[in-house]
């Protein structure tokens, strides 16, 4: 197993709204969207959970990043 992943390694600035950090989303920015940089919400207390508001998938998000989720895969 690799290291373990951590978003705040691959966003840029983030702002603290409540229990959250949050910025602009790596894979609404590919897309050319996210221009107010505030659709990707980061628990605080728990990095591991973050949320798209715009509905990208965590699978879109750590591919945009270069960070792909691996999946096991079956001979």
């Amino acid at each position: 197993l690799g290291a373990k992943f951590n978003i705040l390694q691959h966003v840029g600035k983030v702002r603290t709204v409540g229990r959250n950090y949050v910025t602009r989303c790596p894979s609404c920015a590919e897309a050319g969207h996210d221009r107010g940089g505030d659709n990707l919400a980061i628990l605080i207390s728990d990095t591991r959970f973050y949320k798209c508001w715009a509905g990208c998938t965590k699978e879109m998000i750590r591919a945009a990043v270069g960070h792909p989720i691996r999946t096991l895969q079956t001979a």
